[in-house]
């Protein structure tokens, strides 16, 4: 306690000002930061903020579109009526290797999002989709070597993801 009551003593007899960081300006005599500067240092701080944000959400899409195309493909092949299972394993195969790299780009985007907790909660929804797609492609493609379980004309978690993605879109105003 003494030793707070001598710094207080010895600070106001050097006459020291307060300044917030990042503003140069202070009121002399008040240990206020000057409104401009403070206005000015608010602005800087949104416009990193929002530029983190845009950043996050232009890399997301860049990985979303690229793993969507792989699974458009998937889906493109079976159009075919003469496909095969063993014709169509290269392209899951594709597929899958597309979502595991889309995954390891989610991973460091949602610590980037953290700045914006509806974005950071969204993409934590779309990677937890992305990883139930993942594994439902992988037990769909063994249960259609035995013929018994297979989506037949729709696949859920394909549709989980397509919404999940949906709303990061929305947070992201794409």
């Amino acid at each position: 306690m003494r030793f707070r009551a001598g710094l207080a003593i010895a600070t106001m007899a050097l006459g020291a000002t307060l300044t917030v960081s990042g503003c140069a300006t202070t009121v002399a005599g008040t240990g206020t930061a000057d409104v401009a500067a403070v206005t000015a240092y608010q602005s800087a701080v949104a416009a990193k903020l929002a530029a983190t944000v845009s950043g996050v959400c232009t890399d997301w899409n860049t990985a979303y579109t690229t793993r969507l195309a792989a699974s458009n493909a998937t889906v493109a092949f079976t159009k075919n009526s003469s496909w095969t299972w063993d014709g169509i394993q290269a392209t899951i195969a594709t597929e899958q290797s597309a979502i595991q790299t889309e995954t390891g780009v989610l991973d460091g985007l949602i610590t980037r999002a953290s700045v914006k907790s509806d974005l950071q909660a969204a993409l934590q929804d779309y990677r937890a989709k992305l990883t139930a797609y993942s594994s439902a492609l992988q037990a769909d493609n063994a249960a259609r070597g035995t013929g018994t379980a297979t989506w037949e004309r729709s696949n859920p978690a394909s549709d989980a993801l397509a919404a999940s993605a949906r709303s990061v879109r929305s947070v992201c105003n794409l």
